[in-house]
């Protein structure tokens, strides 16, 4: 942690700050003086105390940095919380400014807009709806800051079982209903089966294939999406700017109100992209276990679908879960596992030679068999675990 206190700051030993870099220190330095300049706009009930103590607490992502700042108010025994996210130029690139083009930096001042117009929308809003507050863009630093979320991020909830689970989740369906259809206007365009993402899906399966699963399957289950876009009854497809980036630790819920955070990779796309992408994200906790299907999840699925369509969904809906599970499928064949027990588990299938031919045989079995039984439901035909979607 590099730790600045009001009367000057000590350099971190290198100990304490691990492999960051001479750049990442005095990028610290600098946001903590902005910091100091710009808190009472922030924090305008404290502009009368006297602020004690920044703390910043830094974590390196793949495409950003993140700073975790905390700001000491001992006089009312005090303390607010504010995030500091700064675009890198590339995966583990660099974030200082002399080495970013225009169009990073374009990103981000697209990021706060986006942000701020979010926020604004859903300000003051009575029914457990809101967004993450955008406090300022520094333009010197290309540093967005906004206020840290309340509670707990909905990953960890539903993993839990929180009792705030479902009601964050059916939060979450009418959160995403209202940002695409009333703040962005979603139009509809018809259903085309032919261009029912082909190129992406063509893509994606490449993908696949250069991680060795079998030509064979990739070739039948790219027949089957096919003929299943063919059948599905013609729908109108919402068209509209979509969050981009919808992981359920993108939303932090209380019993109050969910806040969603991160909006880095809105861009304009089909709208159903963004429920389908939180869908596989509730499938997934059946990853590695005993189960292939994700009926453990489904009454989180449902309410999730039933609070962003105001009912099931159309069957179009299911070709765009297909979709987000194929792009999990190739990143989970990139990088696959999740805790400590799995990889415990491939370092000793890893030691018996069996890591790669197992790794693929279960992944293969798992993504094959969500993906046919979405495709099922999209034919008016799925299997039990999943009826209760369209029920």
């Amino acid at each position: 942690m590099a730790e600045v206190a009001a009367a000057g700051y000590t350099p971190p030993s290198e100990e304490s700050v691990g492999p960051t870099s001479g750049g990442l220190r005095r990028l610290a330095r600098d946001l903590r003086s902005e910091i100091l300049q710009r808190w009472p706009a922030y924090y305008p009930h404290h502009v009368s105390d006297d602020l004690a103590k920044v703390s910043l607490d830094l974590r390196e992502c793949g495409y950003s940095v993140i700073f975790k700042a905390r700001l000491e108010f001992p006089g009312r025994n005090a303390h607010e919380q504010l995030v500091v996210k700064i675009r890198r130029e590339q995966k583990y690139g660099s974030v200082l400014l002399n080495d970013l083009t225009e169009r990073t930096l374009a990103l981000t001042r697209r990021e706060y807009e986006e942000h701020l117009r979010a926020f604004d929308f859903f300000r003051g809003r009575t029914d457990g709806l809101s967004v993450v507050q955008p406090f300022d863009l520094i333009e010197s630093h290309n540093a967005l800051v906004v206020e840290h979320a309340a509670g707990s991020d909905v990953a960890t909830l539903v993993r839990d079982h929180s009792p705030l689970a479902t009601l964050a989740v059916e939060r979450c369906g009418r959160w995403w209903k209202l940002f695409h259809h009333d703040l962005h206007d979603a139009v509809e365009r018809p259903w085309d089966p032919a261009a029912a993402g082909a190129a992406a899906l063509d893509q994606r399966f490449a993908r696949i294939r250069k991680f060795g699963a079998p030509a064979k399957l990739l070739d039948s289950m790219r027949e089957e999406i096919g003929r299943a876009a063919r059948r599905v009854p013609p729908v109108p497809v919402p068209v509209s700017v979509i969050h981009g980036d919808c992981k359920l630790r993108h939303v932090w819920a209380t019993a109050e109100r969910i806040q969603v955070l991160d909006f880095g990779n809105t861009k304009v796309g089909d709208s159903w992209i963004d429920p389908a992408a939180l869908v596989v994200e509730l499938s997934l906790y059946s990853l590695w276990s005993r189960r292939f299907d994700s009926g453990s999840r489904i009454d989180d699925i449902r309410t999730l679908l039933h609070a962003y369509f105001d009912g099931p969904p159309p069957a179009a809906f299911s070709l765009y879960v297909v979709d987000c599970l194929l792009k999990k499928w190739h990143r989970r064949l990139r990088n696959w596992g999740a805790g400590a027990g799995v990889h415990r588990l491939r370092r000793s299938l890893k030691a018996a030679g069996l890591a790669t031919r197992l790794e693929r045989l279960y992944l293969d079995r798992w993504f094959t068999f969500q993906i046919r039984s979405w495709l099922a439901l999209a034919e008016g035909h799925p299997p039990a675990w999943l009826r209760p979607v369209v029920e």
